[in-house]
C-alpha cells in the first residue's frame, strides 16, 4: 500500500461521478498515491470497474 490515498464515497447513483473522479485525477494530475471507494448500495457487478482499475473498494452495510 502505499503513502497517500484518495477517498471517495458512493451510492449507486454517484458511480458515474465517482468514475469521472478517478479517471480525472489518474489521467490529469499525475496522483501517485492509492485510491478507494467506498460503496454504499451498490451491485458486485458494478464494482468490478473499479477492481479491474486496481482501486481499493470496501462495501458500507446498511444499518438500518
Amino acid at each position: 500500500m502505499k503513502k497517500n490515498l484518495l477517498v471517495t464515497l458512493a451510492d449507486k447513483n454517484y458511480l458515474d461521478a465517482a468514475k469521472q473522479l478517478f479517471s480525472s485525477v489518474y489521467f490529469n494530475s499525475g496522483w501517485n498515491g492509492d485510491y478507494m471507494l467506498l460503496s454504499y448500495d451498490i451491485p458486485k457487478k458494478e464494482l468490478q470497474w473499479f477492481r479491474d482499475r486496481g482501486i481499493i473498494v470496501r462495501k458500507r452495510k446498511s444499518y438500518n
